[in-house]
């Protein structure tokens, strides 16, 4: 019997790799010679196949960091997303993105819409604990609760996400119908550091996010946050209780207030909140608003399975 020596490829140093599989080639070369074996009996793996495999191996991780840079872009757009924008956003040719994103729709990943060509994220991703990447499957499932907290309020609901850079969309919007409300449209971005439902969503972003948006503060109205120890003690105060409140931070006579809407992780990925015009914002209705704002918050996350987590959560009394 005779004893090869195998060797593990090691990926991260190809030349020192080289050099021992020549050393552990000739080893073998002579152990099989004194058996009288030829070196074309044997299933030995030569220079070439071993470096033919590291390639392969090198082609697979690029694959996966081609998929990462899809999935990133689909999560940072929020919406649908086309080819050509996808292709944009990672650098990546056309036909590489178009090949990822239908092997992700075949797989149920992805839906296509064929109107528009654009695809985006299903709620299939909730099974890996990823249903953040899905906001076109949260905006279908949720407007029902947004029209049904819309019916108890009387006023005007929005739900938003977090955009970047101190930026707050609104992704659906159910208007008021009492004669005087706040108008808005959906898709409209609007600064996180003046509306309630930014307030929530900048709350719970990270310290270096938080820090940039310090850094670029503006003021809309006489009312607007603009010191940076203050809006870090506004939002430490949302953290804390739950909600935030806009008390025409951004437009002078239009209110508001909203909470945030939570994935399985516990991570704020959405704001719901209640655009009130002044006169009707009253102090003494704030609580109430608080807890339909809540009920309706805890509604959509128990659509997507997410209730258990809302309830582990601490700070939600008004």
């Amino acid at each position: 019997m005779i004893a090869c020596r195998l060797h593990a490829v090691n990926l991260e140093e190809p030349a020192k790799f080289d050099a021992e599989q020549e050393l552990l080639a000739s080893r073998n070369e002579r152990s099989f010679r004194r058996e009288g074996i030829s070196l074309k009996e044997t299933s030995w793996p030569s220079k070439t196949r071993c470096n033919a495999r590291m390639e392969r191996r090198f082609r697979t991780l690029q694959s996966v960091e081609r998929l990462l840079d899809i999935l990133e872009a689909v999560s940072a757009n929020g919406d649908a997303i086309g080819i050509s924008e996808c292709s944009k956003a990672t650098g990546l040719n056309k036909s590489t993105v178009y090949r990822m994103l239908a092997t992700l729709e075949r797989r149920g990943y992805m839906q296509k819409d064929v109107h528009t060509d654009r695809y985006q994220a299903t709620s299939r991703w909730q099974n890996l604990g990823l249903s953040d990447l899905a906001p076109g499957d949260l905006l279908e499932r949720a407007h029902e609760r947004l029209v049904a907290l819309r019916d108890a309020t009387r006023e005007t609901v929005h739900l938003a996400v977090y955009q970047g850079n101190g930026v707050a969309k609104y992704v659906d919007r159910v208007e008021s119908t009492l004669p005087v409300r706040s108008s808005s449209l959906i898709g409209s971005c609007v600064p996180a550091t003046s509306t309630s439902t930014g307030k929530v969503l900048l709350a719970h972003q990270s310290q270096e996010e938080i820090g940039h948006v310090c850094a670029i503060l503006k003021a809309y109205t006489k009312l607007s946050i603009t010191s940076a120890a203050a809006l870090r003690d506004e939002l430490a105060k949302i953290r804390k209780s739950g909600f935030a409140v806009n008390r025409g931070e951004y437009r002078a006579e239009v209110c508001g207030v909203a909470v945030g809407i939570h994935d399985a992780r516990g991570s704020v990925i959405a704001a719901v909140g209640l655009c009130i015009p002044r006169f009707r914002f009253a102090k003494g209705a704030l609580e109430r608003q608080v807890k339909q704002l809540r009920a309706t918050a805890s509604l959509i996350e128990a659509d997507f399975g997410h209730s258990a987590g809302r309830r582990a959560r601490q700070g939600d009394s008004a």
